[in-house]
């Protein structure tokens, strides 16, 4: 039946007589492939509606009755007998001659690994199928077209296991693509002041904001099960499914709110390179004195002994041994590999670094990468950039202070290159040394660091993002980690502030640089990093920016208002403590202009933009105002000819008049509310007099039944029922003394 759904999906009509289950295996192969290989991007569908598709495309392919059949590639498919039962159908039962065709090879492992793996037996087929194309040796006299034949089906090989073993890291399933993703751990470490009163009162306003920002953002998302773009440090397929409404701060920290690195796009899941920190690969990994094993015969052994576990999970950790020990004996001088599979081992180890549990694994990249980094050719820029971004990773895992001398000259000299990408690799390898804090060259890597910075933090439109993010991140953590390497370099903070604010005033700046811009300043009033003029400055740049017409850069801009707000002076007068009532005027005073700056914001701005505004609009009260004092500008708010969303400002009003209500305040409302009464009787024209009247009435009562009605109410200006406004007036009338009602009455 599922088969069937699934052809009707795609609209494929099935014969009048009951398909063959030749047939309806033949018709999802055809829908397998149309997802995999041909699914439109440029379409009217969403996004998510196509990724939705593909997904249930994929989980259906993977049932048990059609799987096994379905991961033949679609070559071999034609040259191979259907079974009767596909689920009894073996991945053993394929001629290993046919994979070592690359193309049928390639079309093999995306096909496996996009369905993914649910059981040992599934994983093992898989391993085992790859490690048939595994060439342990180069055989020098072979010829140029063979050995480049050889070199492809290898190098497709080794991504297959590498990719393989990755999704064993997979949560909450692993092995399933499809429904997990990898867990971040960030490098940056939360910062003191989340943890105080203000910083408590700070998470649920700023999650509803980082909310907004996702729902925000339309891009494309980049995530490939096959080839993941291991250079791509911005991505943006979001885990909304991460963030919990009810989440405590470090739960919704998880996901990026004030906890993530500097430059990776917050809520990103997608795999890539630094998606782990130092601290937490360093915890991972199990102190082991571990045998060096390179004798091809002991390989091959250890590779069969991976059938004998009689566990339900896969033995990960001799998977792991075997793979290091065959690129110890590839990287050997004598071996004489093509560079094209050296790339693909230094891409490999890379990634695997992230699942090592044992130092000798550590000890091995440290020893045979630097031996090879120092014999490469250094016009290969491409292997040395890579080989210098895992050398970082590897050195930090075992801090190895001395391995780190020999790599500080690499470093350098990557930075004062040419090429872009040997600049990133150098960059990125230093968030892993500066985490590490190695004490033996830390002082004069930040000083190496702090100089690119000086030189090269300028915003240059041809630049791509990802390096601008980068250098943005190290300049933002020099500022956060080391402020006496900022105080010794000359205008260091100066310049940094240009260029963020540069950033942030160009209209054209894209979104993700406008946010990692904004995220680094964050983090900077977070962490008390910045003298109190550039907070100042900070602090009118995120108040100027909200008339951003761009809703993505307002929220963003908001974001850091609200943090320098937490942060700052209105932020230090925590409520209900006793203050001197000078410093609180000023300070009621500073924060009362902010305030105006979004209620203006939320009357001239789209309903998109000011939603999530005024949404936020009831903490800042709460934390910042005497409620008292905020009703005459928020009922002047509602009553402005310049306010086009006065539904919102109309919430902001119930929220406000309900948490007095909850104080035991309802006496003070209705005398307030019959003082200002008269000023909604008199608008016109009548119909919009009734519905702001009902909407006031709405708001102060106390009957919860009736204030149901006012969403339905709010969002239908002018059209108030004379029902329900007798009805509204009638349940505000009873909560009033007999003086009162008479005024009510004659008003």
């Amino acid at each position: 039946m599922s088969i069937i759904f699934l052809s009707k999906l795609f609209g494929k009509t099935l014969t009048k007589s009951e398909p063959s289950p030749e047939s309806m295996i033949d018709k999802v192969r055809l829908m397998v492939n149309f997802v995999l290989y041909n699914m439109p991007q440029d379409t009217h569908h969403s996004i998510s509606d196509l990724n939705l598709v593909k997904k249930c495309i994929l989980s259906l392919a993977s049932l048990p009755c059609v799987s096994s059949y379905l991961r033949i590639p679609t070559l071999l498919a034609l040259t191979t007998t259907k079974p009767e039962d596909s689920a009894e159908f073996s991945l053993s039962s394929i001629e290993l001659e046919f994979l070592k065709d690359s193309e049928v090879l390639e079309d093999f492992l995306y096909r496996n690994l996009s369905f993914g793996w649910s059981t040992k037996r599934q994983f093992e087929e898989l391993w085992v199928t790859m490690l048939g194309m595994i060439t342990y040796r180069f055989d020098p006299e072979m010829a140029r077209e063979e050995i480049d034949e050889l070199s492809v089906v290898n190098r497709l090989a080794v991504r297959g296991m590498t990719a393989l073993l990755m999704q064993t890291m997979l949560h909450p399933v692993p092995g399933s693509p499809k429904t997990s993703t990898y867990q971040h751990f960030p490098r940056s470490q939360q910062v003191p002041f989340l943890t105080t009163t203000m910083g408590q009162r700070m998470i649920l306003p700023h999650k509803l904001v980082f909310d907004k920002l996702l729902n925000a953002s339309k891009l494309t998302p980049t995530y490939h099960p096959f080839f993941p773009d291991l250079n791509a440090f911005i991505d943006s397929e979001f885990s909304y499914q991460l963030i919990d409404t009810g989440a405590s701060a470090q739960a919704i920290d998880k996901v990026g709110v004030f906890i993530h690195d500097l430059n990776r796009i917050p809520g990103s899941s997608s795999y890539c390179h630094g998606y782990y920190s130092a601290t937490a690969l360093r915890e991972r990994i199990i102190t082991n004195d571990v045998t060096d094993l390179d004798n091809e015969g002991i390989i091959i052994e250890r590779s069969q002994q991976l059938l004998d576990d009689s566990s339900d999970d896969p033995d990960i950790l001799s998977c792991l041994h075997f793979l290091v020990d065959l690129f110890a004996e590839w990287t050997l001088p004598e071996s004489n590999i093509p560079i094209t599979l050296l790339n693909q081992i230094i891409n490999s180890v890379s990634q695997l670094s992230d699942m090592f549990q044992k130092t000798h694994h550590c000890q091995w990249m440290v020893d045979g990468l630097l031996r090879i980094l120092i014999n490469h050719p250094l016009e290969d820029t491409i292997v040395h950039s890579k080989l210098l971004f895992t050398l970082c990773k590897a050195i930090s895992l075992l801090q190895a202070d001395k391995a780190g001398e020999k790599l500080m000259p690499f470093i350098e000299e990557a930075l004062t290159s040419d090429f872009l990408v040997l600049q990133q690799s150098a960059l990125n390898g230093s968030f892993y040394l500066l985490e590490s804090q190695l004490g033996c060259f830390e002082g004069s890597l930040v000083a190496i660091l702090a100089e690119f910075v000086i030189n090269k933090l300028e915003y240059d439109i041809t630049m791509p993002i990802n390096y601008i993010a980068s250098v943005w991140a190290v300049a933002v953590t020099i500022r956060e980690k080391f402020p006496e390497e900022c105080e010794n370099s000359e205008g260091f903070t100066m310049l940094l502030m240009q260029f963020g604010m540069k950033v942030l005033s160009e209209q054209s700046t894209p979104f993700m640089l406008y946010q990692f811009v904004i995220r680094g300043f964050q983090r900077l009033v977070l962490s008390f990093s910045l003298p109190s003029s550039e907070f100042e400055i900070l602090t009118h740049l995120s108040t100027n920016q909200l008339e951003r017409d761009d809703p993505q850069k307002c929220l963003s801009a908001f974001g850091l208002l609200m943090t320098c707000m937490y942060c700052g002076r209105e932020g230090s007068r925590v409520i209900n403590l006793e203050r001197d009532q000078d410093s609180t005027d000023q300070m009621l005073a500073g924060a009362m202009d902010k305030m105006r700056k979004i209620l203006d914001c939320v009357g001239h701005c789209c309903e998109t933009q000011a939603k999530p505004l005024a949404a936020v609009i009831c903490y800042l009260v709460t934390d910042f105002f005497p409620k008292e004092q905020m009703i005459n500008t928020f009922v002047s708010e509602f009553l402005s000819p310049r306010q086009q969303n006065r539904h919102l400002i109309s919430l902001v009003l119930y929220d406000l008049f309900q948490g007095m209500i909850i104080a035991g305040n309802f006496n003070q409302i209705c005398e307030w509310v019959l003082l200002v009464l008269r000023n909604f009787v008199q608008l016109r024209p009548l119909s919009f007099s009734v519905w702001s009247t009902s909407v006031l009435l709405l708001c102060s009562s106390k009957n919860r039944n009736l204030s149901r009605f006012l969403p339905y109410i709010v969002h239908n200006i002018n059209q108030v029922d004379s029902d329900m406004f007798i009805l509204i007036c009638k349940d505000f009338a009873e909560n009033l003394t007999k003086d009162e009602k008479a005024l009510f009455l004659e008003m």
